[in-house]
């Protein structure tokens, strides 16, 4: 039998840096959340993921700005990942920005 784990990060509600969302900046949890799946999560590691899953709001208000954060931030992962989007989310916004050939995931 196969086994493999994923881990989930849900409802990033991301902005454009700098903005906070009720006094904290979503970007730090998500950089902190990568931080843990990479330390204890990634490839050698006791509990090693197959892939992260993004689901929920990427962002709060679909701002292209916030797309280029989250890519930035899951070009960190060493495993691949998924986003699925939420209704904060932009369509338009998001596939420009994260649906490209040179995005890993």
């Amino acid at each position: 039998m196969t086994h493999f784990a994923f881990a989930q990060l849900t409802d990033l509600h991301l902005l454009p840096p700098g903005e906070t969302l009720y006094g904290r900046d979503p970007a730090v949890h998500l950089r902190a959340a990568i931080d843990h799946v990479i330390a204890h999560h990634g490839p050698g590691s006791l509990a090693p993921v197959t892939f992260v899953a993004l689901t929920g709001d990427l962002s709060h208000h679909g701002m292209p700005e916030a797309y280029h954060l989250l890519r930035a931030e899951l070009a960190r992962l060493p495993v691949p990942f998924y986003c699925l989007m939420g209704n904060h989310d932009d369509r338009a916004n998001f596939r420009t920005v994260l649906c490209r050939a040179d995005v890993p995931g």
